[in-house]
């Protein structure tokens, strides 16, 4: 029996965004997420169904750079002198050119 109220995927919702979910046969669940969202638990089956995800567009390398982003302390972030959104994008930016977090 699955467990009550347990938790199989969590996504920020300071800032939603769309995501889809759909059946893709009897027991396997697909749920699909935009490249840049702040992901946390992704549980890749729960009970009898599978899960998986779908990343649009589909790019590892700056899902990476925004998880170092969001990880780094929040003085950090704020130490720069652009806007909070500009900081993000030089911050990316800079981290593609390097070849991702290391």
């Amino acid at each position: 029996m699955p467990e009550a109220g347990r938790t199989v995927f969590g996504m920020d919702t300071i800032h939603p965004k769309p995501l889809a979910v759909r059946w893709t046969a009897q027991r396997s669940l697909e749920v699909t997420i935009p490249n840049d969202a702040l992901v946390g638990k992704q549980e890749i089956a729960f009970a009898d169904i599978t899960i998986s995800y779908k990343y649009i567009p589909d790019d590892p390398v700056e899902r990476a750079c925004l998880k170092k982003w969001y990880s780094q302390p929040t003085d950090e972030q704020v130490r720069r002198m652009l806007s909070p959104n500009e900081n993000l994008k030089v911050f990316v930016a800079k981290c593609r050119a390097e070849g991702g977090p290391h």
